[in-house]
C-alpha cells in the first residue's frame, strides 16, 4: 500500500501507520472499532501483493496462520485470525509493548549498562516455557504435531515492559501438518543460531531450538556474538562439522561457570548430547536461579523501565502533540524514526560494549507499589508499536517504534509517589525552543516540506528449475521464486545455486518504487562416479537422502562438490566429509570414522 495516507481503511480496520516491509509481507499498526466508542489496537501482517498469486508463498503464509493461531500461552505471541481483504491475505496479531531481546541488549550496550546474568537466565527460562508448549502441541485427538520453530534468535524473543517474555514469528516453523515442504538441501532461519543438523539441511526436531537457545544465552552472559563470519557459507561449514569450541572454552571469564555448563550441553554438536527438551533446559536454569537474586517479572520490568526511560519521555512529547489529522499520521513515523535517542532494534551488537560499565540496581520481589502505575504504564504500553510489530515480520529491516493513541485526557489529580528504583520516572517534556525567535509578532513560522524517504524496489527472482538458493548482494534470500526488497539505484548481484546445476548469476538495477522480475536458467552438470569405502562400514547420506551402505564401488553423482555423512549406529560413529565429483570420471575415497585425521582420497 505504498503512497497511502494514514489513517486508511482496510477491511474492518483503520490502518494507522506502516511499520515495515520484508520479503514476504507488510506490517501495519491498525485500530479496530466497535459500538459505543470501543477501539482496540492490533497488528496486521499483510502478504505482499506481488506474492498474492504465487502458490508457494501463499501456502507458507497459510501454514504460519494455521500454526500460530492455535497457540494460547503467556510466552507465545497470539495470532487472532486470518482474513482476506481487498484481495490479499492478512493476519490479525497481538499488539505488544516492549522490546526484542536484540533491542534490549543494544540499548544496554549504548548506555553502558551491564545486564545481570540472572536476567539473561530468566529471559531464556521463560522462552523455554513457550517453546516447550509449542513443541508438545497436539491435535484434539492427541496426535503430536512435532512443531519446530527453526528461527529462535534475539530478534524473535520479546520482552514486554511488564517483564514478560514472548516467543515471536512462526514464519519458518515446521509441523507434521505443514503443507509447504522444505526442499532437500535448503536451509531456513538465521545461520548464527542454527544447529549443526539444520545447517546440513537435515530434518530437525525440538533439539535444534534447544541449540539456538543455548547460543542466545551464551551471547547474553558472555557479552559478544558467538558465531560471526564474513562468509556465511564458511559459517555453515563450521557449524555443520562441529568445528566450534564449547561456551566454557570461549574465554568468558566473567560469566557464571554454572551457566556456561548449561550452555555447553545445550550447544552440543550431537543432538543426542543436548537437553532432550526445553523443559529440561529450563529445569537446569531454575536450579541456578534459585540460588541467585530475584529476577521475576517485576525486576525485569524495572530494568526495562530504567533502560528506556528516555524513550518514554520522548514519546510523551509525541503523545501530547497527537491529533487525528492525516498529516500527523503521515509525518509521525518519519519524525520518530529519525530521532537518534530512540533505541535501535537492529542485529545484536554485543561486541560494541563500552569500556566504562555501570550496573543496574534491581529491587527484590515484592518491592513494586502497584496502586498507581496508570500514567507510566499507559505511556510505556503505547510507546512500542513498531518494535513489537516488526518482530512478526521475518527479514524486515530494523525500524523504530512509534506511538498511536486515541486520546488522552489530562488529569489534575496528583498521583502518589512512585518508588524510583522500580518504575522509570516519566518527566514532563521540556518546552520546545522557538525555531524563529526573531520573527515579527503575529507571524507564523514557515512550514518546511517533509522529507520523503526514498521508495524501495522489489526484485522477484525466478529460476529454471525452481527451488534454488537465491543470494542477492551476498545475502541469502531463500529459494526461488523469491521476492526481495532492494535499495533503488544500486546494482544487485544475483546468484542462484542448485544441486546438480552450474551456478547462474545476473545483475539488475531498479529505480525507487519499481518492481521487476529476473529469470535465470541453470545448466545441468554432468555426472560422475564415487568409489567409497569407510572403516568400519556405514550408511551414507546426502542431506536426508540415503545413498547406500559401504562399500559403494560405483555411486553415480552429479558433477560438483557434495557433502556426505557416514553413520554407524551400532558403534555410535558419525563423520561428515566432502567429495568433488568430475563429469565422466570415477573418484575414489576412503573414510576412517574413528580417526580425527582428514579422510584419505
Amino acid at each position: 500500500m505504498a503512497g497511502v495516507k494514514f489513517p486508511a481503511t482496510y477491511g474492518a480496520y483503520t490502518l494507522l501507520a506502516e511499520l515495515g516491509e520484508g520479503g514476504m509481507a507488510q506490517v501495519f499498526l491498525a485500530r479496530k472499532s466497535g459500538p459505543g466508542g470501543f477501539a482496540k489496537l492490533h497488528v496486521i501482517k499483510r502478504i505482499l501483493p506481488a506474492l498474492g498469486k504465487e502458490p508457494e508463498f501463499v501456502q507458507m503464509f497459510l501454514d504460519e496462520a494455521r500454526l500460530a493461531a492455535r497457540f494460547e500461552h503467556p510466552n507465545v505471541v497470539q495470532v487472532y485470525s486470518l482474513g482476506d481483504a481487498e484481495g490479499s491475505l492478512y493476519l490479525e496479531m497481538e499488539y505488544l509493548a516492549g522490546q526484542s531481546v536484540a533491542g534490549l541488549v543494544r540499548e544496554a550496550v549504548r548506555q553502558g549498562v551491564s545486564v545481570p546474568p540472572t536476567f539473561s537466565a530468566r529471559i531464556v527460562a521463560d522462552a523455554c516455557d513457550g517453546l516447550h508448549y509449542v513443541h508438545d502441541f497436539r491435535e484434539v485427538d492427541g496426535t503430536p504435531l512435532n512443531i519446530v520453530h527453526r528461527d529462535v534468535s534475539p530478534q524473535n524473543l520479546f520482552v514486554t515492559y511488564e517483564g514478560r517474555v514472548k516467543l515471536l514469528d512462526f514464519g519458518v516453523a515446521k509441523a507434521a501438518t505443514t503443507l509447504t515442504k522444505t526442499r532437500t538441501g535448503s536451509v531456513k532461519g538465521k545461520v548464527s543460531y542454527m544447529a549443526p543438523e539444520q545447517c546440513r539441511g537435515e530434518i530437525v526436531d525440538r533439539r535444534a531450538d534447544v541449540f539456538a537457545l543455548g547460543v542466545v544465552l551464551t551471547e547474553l552472559i558472555g557479552g559478544k556474538r558467538v558465531f560471526k563470519h564474513e562468509n556465511e557459507f564458511a559459517l555453515i561449514r563450521q557449524l555443520s562439522l562441529g568445528e566450534y569450541p564449547k561456551p566454557s572454552e570461549m574465554g568468558f571469564a566473567s560469566a557464571p561457570p554454572e551457566l556456561l555448563a548449561v550452555c555447553d550441553r545445550a550447544m552440543a554438536f550431537r543432538r543426542e548430547d543436548r537437553f532432550a527438551t526445553c523443559a529440561e533446559l529450563k529445569a537446569q536454569l531454575d536450579v541456578w536461579l534459585a540460588t541467585a537474586p530475584a529476577s521475576g517479572p517485576a525486576q525485569v520490568a524495572a530494568l526495562m523501565g530504567q533502560l528506556f526511560k528516555d524513550d518514554i519521555a520522548l514519546r510523551q512529547q509525541v503523545l501530547m502533540a497527537r491529533d487525528d489529522s492525516a498529516e500527523v499520521f503521515q509525518k509521525l513515523p518519519q519524525e520518530t524514526s529519525g530521532n537518534k535517542s530512540l533505541p535501535s532494534l537492529g542485529p545484536l551488537a554485543l561486541e560494541q560494549r563500552t569500556a566504562t560499565r555501570k550496573s543496574v540496581e534491581i529491587p527484590q520481589q515484592g518491592g513494586v507499589r502497584v496502586p498507581w502505575l496508570v500514567v507510566a504504564i499507559l505511556v510505556v504500553i503505547l510507546g512500542a508499536a513498531i518494535s513489537a510489530a516488526l518482530r512478526y515480520l521475518p527479514g524486515s529491516p530494523p525500524s523504530q517504534p512509534i506511538i498511536i493513541v486515541e486520546s488522552v485526557k489530562p488529569t489534575t489529580v496528583a498521583p502518589p509517589a512512585l518508588d524510583a528504583s522500580v518504575v522509570a520516572e516519566v518527566a514532563p517534556p521540556e518546552p520546545l525552543p522557538d525555531p524563529m525567535p526573531d520573527r515579527p509578532a503575529g507571524k507564523q513560522p514557515v512550514k518546511k516540506p517533509l522529507l520523503v524517504k526514498p521508495k524501495t524496489a522489489t526484485l522477484t527472482v525466478k529460476s529454471t528449475p525452481s527451488g534454488c538458493n537465491v543470494t542477492v548482494n551476498g545475502r541469502e534470500q531463500g529459494v526461488s521464486p523469491a521476492a526481495v526488497t532492494v535499495e533503488p539505484s544500486v546494482a544487485q548481484a544475483v546468484v542462484v545455486q542448485c544441486a546438480g546445476y552450474a551456478v547462474a548469476t545476473k545483475s539488475a538495477t531498479l529505480q525507487g518504487g519499481e518492481s521487476a522480475t529476473l529469470e535465470l536458467s541453470l545448466e545441468p552438470l554432468g555426472r560422475g562416479y564415487l568409489a567409497l569405502k569407510t572403516s568400519p562400514w556405514s550408511v551414507v547420506f546426502e542431506g536426508e537422502k540415503e545413498l547406500g551402505m559401504t562399500p559403494l564401488p560405483k555411486l553415480e553423482l552429479t558433477a560438483g562438490t557434495h557433502t556426505l555423512r557416514a553413520v554407524n549406529k551400532e558403534q555410535q560413529l558419525e563423520r561428515t566429509f566432502t567429495v568433488t565429483i568430475k563429469a565422466g570420471e570415477v573418484t575414489a575415497k576412503t573414510v576412517d570414522l574413528k580417526s580425527e585425521a582428514p579422510s584419505s582420497p
